[in-house]
């Protein structure tokens, strides 16, 4: 059976119409789904819920897994089973772990995982079998429903029905188990445990005794590791000022050349001022010129003409 949440009876009826497989259209309330033969099922189910893993098989069990995270979804689950290659699906949260680090989700699968301790960004995650216990109904209060005389019978022999007492189908108590005493592990005399540890003691020395023979008992060789490294450190330190010295000329020598870029800037500009003013007043001593050659020769004309009006 593949569910098909959240649809009408037309949109389930074109599900039924698009599928790779023949199928029955079935109803349950307002929920519909989509019967078919074991063979096809995951086929169909791909088609219509490819983001939820199909189950299949009769026994299902239920496990734990935790602690994840209190942000964590379901999507967000089934995404990590599949990396995991275990087809199971999330159910629902169970609230948070014993440590309070995260909280525990209900898994329900068709086979135990590969592995029941992973480990995440967060931390460990253990996955435990949960047990369905049978809880046992509570016994409800009886009413008894008799005629006048058997109650009547009852009454004068107490409140206590005799069957109760006299049940021929309850079953016999069974004697309870004596709890197994533990004993305390028997101590060792203090003779056998001086000699145990100068046993201990000497095979310690034995397998370290090649090791020490091999290194030079005058020579310190944390010391050295130790000189070594300070070392290296006060190498580094020192190329490190002398580059950074060298950056530092480097900046100088940048500012100097900005400095002396501006100054031939303004000359530049200065230069160009006083070639503009010098234009200016050649052009004015040019035009003033010509204003006074041509008023000359405008005054030679003028004479000129009345020279030979008076010839006339």
């Amino acid at each position: 059976m593949t569910w098909l949440p959240n649809l009408t009876f037309q949109e389930a009826k074109y599900a039924q119409q698009t599928s790779p497989q023949a199928t029955t259209l079935v109803r349950n309330a307002n929920r519909y789904g989509l019967r078919s033969d074991a063979m096809n099922a995951q086929e169909i189910h791909m088609k219509h819920r490819p983001e939820t893993p199909l189950l299949l098989g009769q026994h299902k069990m239920l496990y734990s897994l935790g602690p994840l995270p209190y942000s964590t979804t379901k999507e967000a689950i089934s995404k990590l089973l599949k990396a995991w290659q275990w087809e199971a699906r999330p159910l629902q949260p169970r609230g948070r772990s014993q440590d309070g680090n995260g909280v525990q989700w209900t898994i329900q699968a068709t086979s135990d995982p590969s592995h029941w301790i992973y480990v995440l960004q967060h931390g460990d995650v253990l996955i435990s079998k949960l047990h369905e216990e049978k809880q046992l109904e509570p016994t409800m209060p009886y009413s008894i429903v008799a005629s006048r005389r058997t109650m009547q019978h009852l009454q004068s022999t107490g409140d206590v029905d005799p069957w109760i007492a006299n049940d021929p189908w309850k079953q016999p108590n069974r004697p309870k188990q004596q709890p197994t005493s533990h004993h305390p592990p028997p101590t060792l005399p203090a003779a056998a445990m001086a000699t145990l540890e100068s046993n201990v003691e000497k095979r310690i020395m034995s397998a370290i005794a090649p090791k020490l023979a091999q290194c030079d008992p005058d020579v310190p060789m944390e010391v050295d590791a130790f000189e070594s490294r300070v070392s290296r450190l006060e190498q580094q330190l020192s190329q490190v000022q002398a580059h950074q010295s060298t950056m530092e000329q480097k900046v100088y020598q940048i500012d100097q050349t900005v400095q002396q870029v501006q100054h031939s800037q303004s000359s530049v500009e200065t230069s160009v001022h006083q070639m503009q003013h010098q234009l200016d007043q050649q052009s004015h001593h040019i035009t003033h010129a010509l204003d006074r050659k041509m008023a000359e020769q405008m005054d030679k004309i003028e004479a000129l003409l009345a020279k030979r009006g008076r010839h006339e």
